[in-house]
């Protein structure tokens, strides 16, 4: 009766930490799920959409981006299409949504940004709107993990 209850407090415990049961990485942690961005998705974030139809969208993206893998040139496609809400033009609580993006981005595909995080770097290096400062520090210490 005791091994029993060992047997499901174990199982339990793994489910808890995900292992992967089977296949050559026996023990493994489980990967991420990809995720392939849409047309749909990109059309929605993009200067095309209407500012509450890619605010909702973004809020959306971010929650993806830190628990699924993205496909190969995700990241990229997402900055071209959301770096224009970096301006100064664009109020501040817009600019902080995208920059929690970018947050995600980093926490999510730290591992697969290869060059981009030179890039995020180099932008939250030469942007300059003050009100933006908190994020832009968080962003670098993320970066610089």
């Amino acid at each position: 009766m005791s091994s029993n209850k060992d047997n499901r407090t174990f199982e339990k415990l793994k489910q808890f930490f995900r292992i992967n049961r089977g296949g050559p990485n026996l023990g493994a942690l489980r990967v991420k799920d990809d995720y392939t961005l849409t047309e749909d998705q990109g059309l929605k974030i993009s200067s095309e959409s209407s500012i509450h139809t890619r605010i909702k969208a973004i809020e959306e993206l971010a929650e993806i981006a830190k628990s699924h893998r993205l496909e190969e040139n995700a990241v990229a496609s997402l900055w071209l299409r959301v770096h224009d809400l970096f301006s100064h033009h664009v109020p501040k609580e817009q600019r902080h949504l995208v920059f929690n993006l970018i947050r995600s981005i980093i926490l999510g595909q730290f591992g697969n940004l290869g060059m981009l995080r030179k890039h995020f770097f180099n932008f939250i290096k030469s942007h300059t709107i003050a009100e933006d400062i908190s994020y832009r520090l968080n962003i670098v210490v993320i970066i610089c993990m």
